[in-house]
């Protein structure tokens, strides 16, 4: 008898521990009496969906139109329409191009070019090999060269008695893709290197020439640097921020496309980086975005020259916010576009003062397909809710489409604060 009643009176301390245990969970405490960890998202501007539907009724344009605006201080999509549509981006394709090579090696890589010597110095000739060793620098030009050479004419050297080596990471010139109209890429604001092997070996010859450098034996030659049997004379360096921020502010086309070579080199360093470069955009797709390219993209370049890419306004919406989600890129990218009325492509747009200053923005222009306008990026709305927006409009007519577009976000998205100085202007370059 004593056995069962000992074995009652625990089995009524158990549940009466059960019951105080799940009446604990259910007021959302943790074991340890703990408040749960709650996470209250702030509320969207509820009107910015209504003037956007009015602004879409009231204003209808011709064409394909792609839009979508999400909210990311709210974690929530505003608004989209058309937002899994395969649509031409124009330039807006270079965020992608830029977001991955910010992803993978980051706005402060260094791009060094360097020149060297191996052999013995006799007097004021070296009895040995000059090389010059280069990376991705889509603005190495004579004035670089040049510089490099001056370091060798400092040191006393008058005559090279051996070889000149060129190593160099551009060796083919840099040619229209396939489907580009001949003159979109603007071959006399390339660089150098971006010419080709040809080009280097005929200005370093007339380089050496004119600062008194005279070749006596040997070619001037393709060949590798062997870091081990040389001695660094002189360097420079440039840095993937000058190749994103013109890709971006500016919309250079040659800069975009040009990073398509180290993302090759990271693919496979084995050479073909320009093509190799477009695969890495797929993987970067794949692993960081987690999406399969084929539903969300065509990719046939860099920087959206060719009318065959395709990118939905979902898939940039995304890259936006991954950009947001990694500090490091966000930086670089938010202080590279475009601000409405102010700088780079949106220099001459969006003057109104409800919107200069307020609005950050990638263009996108092309005159083919009945005409192709595209803008995608940040402004700061109502409560300062942070929020990235994509538009694209295919077929409509270029300033018909930019006419609409800042109409849009002066209407519908009215942004609320200012991001960034109204008494900068730089350059401007067309998309």
């Amino acid at each position: 008898m004593k056995k069962i009643i000992s074995f009652l009176i625990v089995l009524v301390i158990t549940l009466l521990a059960v019951t105080a245990f799940l009446n604990t969970k259910s007021c959302g405490e943790k074991l340890w009496g703990k408040k749960a960890d709650t996470i209250t998202l702030p509320p969207i501007d509820i009107n910015l969906k209504s003037r956007i539907d009015s602004f879409l009724i009231n204003n209808p344009i011709d064409g394909c139109l792609g839009i979508e605006v999400y909210d990311i201080t709210a974690q929530k999509e505003i608004y989209s329409y058309n937002k899994d549509s395969l649509m031409s981006p124009a330039s807006c394709m270079k965020i992608l191009t830029c977001t991955a090579v910010l992803r993978y090696m980051g706005a402060n890589m260094p791009l060094r070019n360097r020149l060297y010597i191996s052999g013995d110095v006799k007097g004021d000739t070296l009895v040995g090999n000059l090389i010059l060793k280069t990376q991705f620098d889509a603005a190495f030009n004579r004035d670089t060269l040049n510089l490099l050479l001056d370091e060798l004419k400092h040191k006393g050297i008058s005559y090279v008695k051996g070889d000149v080596l060129l190593d160099l990471m551009f060796t083919s010139p840099m040619n229209h893709e396939e489907h580009w109209v001949i003159g979109d890429l603007r071959t006399r604001y390339m660089g150098i290197l971006l010419h080709g092997f040809e080009r280097v070996k005929k200005e370093m010859a007339s380089a050496m020439h004119a600062r008194g450098i005279t070749h006596i034996d040997g070619e001037i030659m393709y060949g590798k640097l062997n870091p081990k049997k040389t001695n660094l004379i002189a360097e420079n360096r440039n840095s993937l921020h000058s190749m994103v921020e013109k890709s971006l502010k500016v919309s250079s086309n040659i800069n975009a496309e040009a990073l398509l070579y180290p993302l090759g080199y990271l693919y496979d360093k084995n050479g073909h980086y320009r093509e190799n470069g477009k695969l890495q955009l797929l993987t970067f797709l794949r692993n960081e975005l987690n999406v399969e390219p084929s539903m969300v993209c065509n990719i046939d370049d860099g920087c959206g020259l060719c009318p065959n890419d395709k990118l939905t306004t979902d898939l940039l919406v995304k890259l936006l916010i991954y950009c947001y989600e990694r500090p490091y890129i966000y930086n670089e990218v938010i202080n590279d576009m475009p601000l409405a009325g102010v700088d780079g492509t949106l220099y001459k747009r969006m003057h109104h003062p409800d919107i200069m200053g307020k609005l950050r923005g990638k263009t996108g222009t092309l005159t083919r397909e009945g005409g192709i306008s595209t803008l995608a990026g940040y402004f700061i709305g109502k409560d300062n809710h942070l929020i990235a927006y994509a538009i694209m409009n295919n077929g409509c007519g270029v300033e018909n489409g930019r006419a609409w577009q800042d109409n849009f976000c002066l209407h519908a998205l009215q942004p609320q604060t200012f991001m960034g100085e109204l008494n900068k202007c730089d350059s401007i370059a067309s998309d």
